[in-house]
């Protein structure tokens, strides 16, 4: 008789520790099923069932991105992570993700389950399970089938406060980067697209010219159009530099120089074109128009170019410097440079020349100091550093 463990949940979003507990159970049983709850009498829900199946499963692809590549992003796996890694590579019946209404023990033994698993945390847990465990077996009582029962502890004691609310709560705060920690890349990126429109919105309204009407909001989602797709020059990004733009301007003394509503639009519009010869040059092309911006207006062109990291590319002014230093801060950032490296890699796969061009790069940078200002060469550069020679090392080898 096969082992079937069903793993119910409400998954808004699917977090690091929900996976966690799926690469446990598919140590122990011939089949996991994930299912994602729709209870119509709870608060609505942040993300719409098929967008949490959906987030499920780029979740689980993007997590064995970085277990495949984890030589260039440097993750350590678990042992029953590998374990799961290598069997989700393989064997894809292995796992499903299914929506359903009701009682979980009527969906869990609709789709055949033998266990009901729950994740255990080390705090804070204990009176809810054993409220849910009664009651199940009260459930499962009336209706004469048996059905199992497990909890699964939270493997490591780092991911005890990890929660879909935690994560919600530090992208309420605009800590998008101590957010990414809990979720998975495409989670993030989708998250972002809630979290950024407000900000985009606003810099809209303090930046362009003109009468607006439905313009902003047409602004925002064709820069969606443009950017949610995207394996790194994404939404994500351009909320892990407008994070830091944030903490600039709380923290540094120079803050009242800082035109924070072009350096935001700026910022929004910056890979708006990517991946081509002169895309910053094109970027400007396409929003001179599309924010009717007066074309002697030349301090967001300026921002834009600014983006550019070449040694020939001088930057003058405190707001040039800060939005180069925004674009470059990922590289000094030891818990997600993986991300970013494998991001770089998906994105570009496609360039015949890639290594190449990835190693030239990272020699340039190296050659030249990374960040501008003070306040990000102090806490960034000698990470950034390290970090990137340790991909430059592995681009080396293999070649």
């Amino acid at each position: 008789m096969e082992k079937i463990a069903f793993y119910a949940g409400s998954f808004d979003p699917f977090t690091i520790g929900h996976f966690r507990i799926v690469c446990e159970a598919l140590c122990s049983y011939d089949k996991v099923i994930i299912g994602i709850g729709e209870n119509p009498d709870k608060k609505k829900r942040l993300f719409g069932i098929e967008e949490r199946k959906n987030l499920v499963w780029q979740s689980l692809q993007d997590f064995l991105g970085l277990w495949k590549s984890r030589r260039l992003c440097g993750n350590i796996f678990s042992v029953s992570e590998e374990k799961a890694m290598a069997r989700l590579e393989t064997d894809t019946g292995c796992l499903y993700v299914v929506s359903y209404e009701g009682l979980t023990v009527d969906a869990a033994l609709y789709y055949g389950a033998t266990v009901l698993i729950r994740g255990k945390r080390i705090i804070g847990d204990d009176a809810d399970e054993m409220y849910q465990s009664i009651i199940n077996k009260q459930l499962l009582a009336v209706r004469h089938r048996p059905l199992g029962m497990e909890l699964i502890p939270v493997p490591q004691e780092n991911l005890t406060y990890i929660s879909s609310s935690a994560f919600k709560n530090l992208c309420k705060m605009e800590e998008y980067i101590a957010a990414m920690s809990y979720v998975a890349p495409r989670v993030h990126n989708a998250m972002m697209k809630k979290c950024l429109r407000k900000t985009f919105i606003e810099a809209y309204h303090e930046t362009v010219p003109g009468y607006f009407k439905s313009q902003p909001e047409e602004a925002w989602d064709k820069l969606c159009e443009v950017y949610e797709k995207r394996p790194y020059h994404n939404l994500s990004h351009l909320a892990y530099g407008i994070n830091f733009l944030n903490i600039y301007y709380h923290l540094s003394k120079n803050r009242q120089k800082i035109k924070k509503g072009d350096i935001l639009l700026a910022w929004f519009y910056h890979d708006f074109v990517s991946g081509e010869t002169n895309a910053e040059e094109k970027s400007i092309a396409k929003i001179i128009d599309r924010l009717y911006l007066d074309r002697e207006k030349k301090l967001i062109p300026a921002l834009i170019r600014a983006t550019v990291h070449r040694p020939d590319v001088v930057r003058q002014t405190d707001e040039e410097k800060l939005i180069s230093d925004m674009d470059m801060a990922i590289l000094g950032d030891a818990a997600n440079y993986g991300r970013y490296s494998l991001g770089i890699l998906q994105e570009y796969a496609d360039i015949g020349s890639f290594v190449t061009e990835r190693k030239s790069f990272l020699q340039r940078q190296l050659k030249s100091e990374i960040f501008h200002l003070p306040f990000f060469k102090e806490i960034l550069e000698e990470t950034a550093r390290q970090n990137l020679q340790r991909e430059l090392h592995y681009w080396q080898q293999l070649s």
